[in-house]
């Protein structure tokens, strides 16, 4: 198991399936939802005190491929979660 930082950008850069709405050529990525990855997180690292805001500063540095985040990619869309 790796560090809690790890699974996170593991998992924001996960692209769970892809969608094709307007019938074009390319479909978009899309990932898990911010709340399905904090339940992974808190499940394997029962202890941490990861959080919303958390995950989003990673995404910030995983977009702007700041040192240590190169070679990461988004996917190009995030579901939002049904529960907030």
């Amino acid at each position: 198991m790796g560090t809690i930082k790890d699974e996170a950008v593991k998992l924001l850069c996960y692209i769970d399936y892809y969608e094709n709405r307007d019938g074009g050529l390319d479909p978009r990525s899309v990932g898990l939802s911010y709340a399905d990855i904090l339940k992974i997180i808190q499940y394997k690292f029962p202890n941490c005190k990861t959080n919303l805001r958390c995950l989003r500063w990673y995404a910030v540095r995983i977009r702007a491929g700041e040192a240590g985040y190169e070679g990461h990619t988004l996917p190009q869309r995030r579901p939002r979660s049904s529960s907030g």
